[in-house]
């Protein structure tokens, strides 16, 4: 067993190592799930840990978890093993949810079933040689995301952000578009 201490004042401003995003991911093992919504451009949003109410006043009433994964250019799918239940965005004509079955969801619906369960801890996590990521969550859900850019063609030419990693203390890991991710103070992502 290795024991690694994390800087996390520390900025990065481009790196391709995977190992390094990894270490910088470690925080989220153990942290609750809070809830799955969905922001602008049907851009799929994960909630952890503890829920902070939004001061914003025309986002009152609303909260977002202290870790806030934030899934943009990408494609994605939620499999659990307990429900027995695959959910994806994947193959989507127009941009919709399935189920395995092929059944389409709305937004509402989708972030009502409860998928990973509520209070479920991430109890894994890998980065593919793709900047793909892969949660696994301790009531036996898995998620996966895969960037557009591992399917490359003249529609994926994106200037977004693969994914993003909003952390309690104000950083984000910001992961694409390209093979490079960075670790920098909120203020400071694109």
């Amino acid at each position: 067993m290795s024991i690694v201490q994390l800087d996390l004042q520390y900025q990065i401003k481009a790196s391709s190592n995977l190992e390094l995003l990894s270490v910088y991911l470690r925080p989220v093992i153990g942290v609750p799930f809070q809830k799955v919504a969905f922001g602008y451009g049907e851009e799929l949003h994960l909630h952890f840990g503890e829920l902070l109410l939004l001061t914003h006043p025309k986002l009152r009433n609303h909260s977002r978890g202290s870790y806030l994964l934030l899934c943009s250019d990408s494609d994605w799918l939620f499999k659990s093993p307990t429900q027995d239940r695959v959910v994806t965005n994947l193959n989507r004509e127009p941009e919709s949810i399935t189920t395995e079955s092929g059944k389409v969801l709305s937004e509402e619906a989708f972030e009502q079933m409860d998928l990973p369960a509520k209070g479920s801890t991430v109890s894994a996590l890998h980065i593919n040689h793709n900047l793909g990521l892969q949660l696994h969550f301790s009531d036996g859900t898995y998620f996966l995301l895969i960037p557009n850019s591992a399917f490359p063609n003249a529609e994926n030419e994106s200037s977004l952000p693969t994914w993003k990693l909003l952390m309690p203390n104000n950083a984000a890991l910001q992961v694409g578009p390209d093979s490079q991710w960075s670790y920098l103070p909120a203020s400071q992502q694109k």
